[in-house]
């Protein structure tokens, strides 16, 4: 069965590494290409050291031309810059996953106000498919442009979905903490080992991009909620993410009620654990994989808590988008994503 043609563009960065680490084990795609920006003309493994199965291999510029003829590009670059080249990708017939934030909201309005630029290609806002295979599975058969949630966003939603009707009106509070990976590999005083080591913070309180991106897919697949506050926390890790979900009380729900909710709504994901009573997740046992765990109970106010672990790098950024590719290739879900976890 011949192998898939595959391009990789922002590959020297922290997602576009964890994209060639699972690429490697793919079965049917074949990295064709690997573009960096700065650090193009390196050797891959000099940039990459932990993927030695790239030495010899030059991080190549960016030429739109050696794209072309490819089957898939997985786009990993700062918000902004792939809106510039999705448009003649698409309209040469080669299939995207873009891990940036530039086709997630459906309404160009939005992009200034969150994201702090003009969308360069609005036409396209509308043909992209949001890529959280738990809910939009049989929208991304067969897609040709994918928009990789963000994160934290992943986390929420896989925390909230299964609630379904039960949400409309509720009122969601959330405080959330991430690895430092998660703000890429550029260098900022806040990213240093001497500032992140015994801290823990909050950052982007209010203006989180990932605010819009939740409420949207919540409008579409859930209801609208009665409010959704967001607190995103920066954690002395390297990976992972830990988010507490509070929902508002209500009473009738019995816990094991809602735990049999989320198990059967789980039932076909191959890749989210919902824990037993009494467990709860940790960022630990999902690091280095495109696994999320959930946990949930309640207190005794009747408040409902949900709390989801999973890796930014993983199901939360390059896991999730080798997923995607897979369903929208129309290839197992699974391949390439069977790796075990890294621990400690």
């Amino acid at each position: 069965m011949p192998r898939l043609a595959v391009g990789v563009v922002g590959a020297s960065g922290y997602m576009g590494g964890e994209l060639l680490r699972y690429l490697r084990n793919h079965l049917r795609m074949e990295v064709e290409v690997i573009v960096a920006g700065e650090r193009a003309g390196h050797d891959a493994a000099e940039v990459l050291p932990n993927l030695t199965w790239l030495k010899g291999r030059t991080l190549a510029e960016l030429r739109l031309d050696d794209l072309r003829g490819l089957d898939l590009v997985f786009l990993s670059l700062p918000h902004g810059q792939s809106g510039l080249l999705v448009p003649e990708l698409t309209a040469q017939g080669v299939a995207v996953v873009d891990l940036a934030g530039d086709f997630r909201l459906k309404e160009p309005a939005l992009y200034p106000v969150w994201y702090g630029f003009d969308h360069p290609a609005p036409g396209l806002l509308g043909s992209a498919v949001y890529g959280l295979p738990e809910l939009y599975r049989k929208e991304l058969e067969g897609a040709r442009l994918v928009a990789n949630p963000g994160c934290y966003a992943t986390a929420i939603l896989l925390a909230l979905a299964p609630l379904g009707p039960r949400l409309e009106g509720r009122r969601v509070a959330v405080s959330a903490a991430s690895g430092s990976s998660g703000a890429g590999r550029r260098a900022e005083p806040h990213l240093t080992l001497s500032h992140l080591e015994e801290n823990f913070f909050p950052y982007r309180v209010g203006r989180h991009q990932h605010v819009p991106e939740v409420l949207q897919v919540l409008g579409e697949k859930v209801g609208a909620v009665g409010g959704l506050s967001f607190v995103p926390h920066l954690a002395p890790m390297a990976r992972g993410i830990v988010a507490t979900c509070i929902v508002d009380p209500a009473p009738e729900e019995e816990e094991d009620e809602l735990r049999e909710v989320y198990t059967d709504f789980y039932s076909s994901s191959p890749f989210v654990e919902v824990l037993p009573a009494g467990r709860w997740p940790e960022a630990k046992w999902v690091r280095g994989t495109n696994r999320a765990q959930v946990g949930l109970g309640r207190d005794p106010a009747g408040t409902l808590v949900v709390v989801v672990a999973l890796d930014n790098l993983g199901k939360g950024g390059a896991g999730q988008a080798i997923q995607n590719a897979n369903l929208a290739l129309g290839l197992e879900e699974a391949e390439g994503l069977e790796l075990e976890g890294l621990y400690p």
